[in-house]
């Protein structure tokens, strides 16, 4: 059976690098990482995560330059996107 991995990693946090290595080092045939560019304006309570929720979506990095960073990190992970917004 093949099994993924998908982990939200906000610019503050651990070495995504660090991340993608111990992932495959388990046997995890692939990791994902989900995009989220839009954030509400006001943030108050209008999401189950609260406010830290939103507060670490405003400091993450775009999601296929995170999945480049993983795959120059890694020899056989497959990577891709939870979701993928394009404008």
């Amino acid at each position: 059976m093949k099994i993924g991995m998908q982990i939200r990693a906000p610019a503050e946090g651990v070495d995504l690098r660090w991340i993608a290595r111990e992932v495959e080092a388990r046997g995890f045939e692939s990791l994902f990482l989900p995009e989220h560019t839009h954030v509400p304006v006001g943030q108050g309570p209008i999401h189950h995560g609260g406010a830290d929720m939103m507060d670490a979506a405003l400091k993450g990095y775009d999601s296929l330059i995170r999945l480049a960073v993983v795959a120059t990190s890694t020899e056989r992970l497959r990577i891709g996107t939870g979701v993928l917004l394009l404008p």
